[in-house]
């Protein structure tokens, strides 16, 4: 007979709007354990600071995750920051979220930022959306301005053949949610980025 023992803890931390609409971050960091530190950019939160302690799926999947994906600390951003409750965000009335953007930008630029593994989960959902696409293309171009060897990161389940440039962490729970998942490298280039959003 064996008796494991773990003792950690996560520290979460959350930036939002004064009146809590909006929400530009969520870090956690998971005490006493050694591992790299990822910033990971998916499509709109569900938290805020009245349910900071409740993480939702995808978060979740994540979580559960974290030692596959060797991490000590998650930020989580998003490229909408409005907080959506109660469902899906809607595309009607959709707009570039100006201030969010900016606050990407700011991470990117900050010296701290190549401490990080930048990892594009995303998903496919809302391809059909001119505002969300350019708002893809926004962020990779970004990104290329301020990591000089464009190199980021998508997730993926170890001996899976996914073809796809940013699985969502929510899409890989529900169908590999037992599987090993792994960093796997991207390179970041404008030739990449003028085939996948072309104007």
């Amino acid at each position: 007979m064996e008796t494991t023992k773990v003792s950690s803890t996560v520290e979460t931390e959350i930036t939002t709007s004064t009146d809590g609409k909006n929400t530009y971050e969520i870090k956690k960091t998971f005490k006493n354990r050694e591992g790299d530190k990822a910033i990971v950019i998916l499509l709109y939160p569900t938290k805020n600071a009245d349910n900071i302690a409740a993480d939702d799926n995808t978060t979740q999947h994540i979580v559960s995750h974290i030692n596959d994906l060797n991490l000590s600390e998650l930020r989580i951003i998003n490229l909408f920051s409005k907080v959506v409750t109660g469902g899906k965000m809607s595309y009607k009335g959709l707009q570039p979220d100006d201030d969010n953007l900016a606050y990407i930008e700011s991470i990117m630029s900050n010296k701290d930022f190549k401490e990080y593994k930048f990892v594009i989960a995303w998903g496919c959902s809302m391809s059909s959306s001119k505002v969300c696409s350019e708002c893809k293309k926004r962020v990779l171009e970004m990104f290329i301005k301020h990591s000089a060897d464009g190199k980021a990161y998508n997730i993926v389940p170890q001996d899976a053949n996914i073809d796809e440039f940013a699985p969502h962490p929510l899409w890989l729970g529900i169908r590999y949610k037992f599987a090993k998942w792994q960093l796997n490298p991207l390179k970041i280039s404008k030739n990449l980025i003028d085939k996948m959003y072309p104007n």
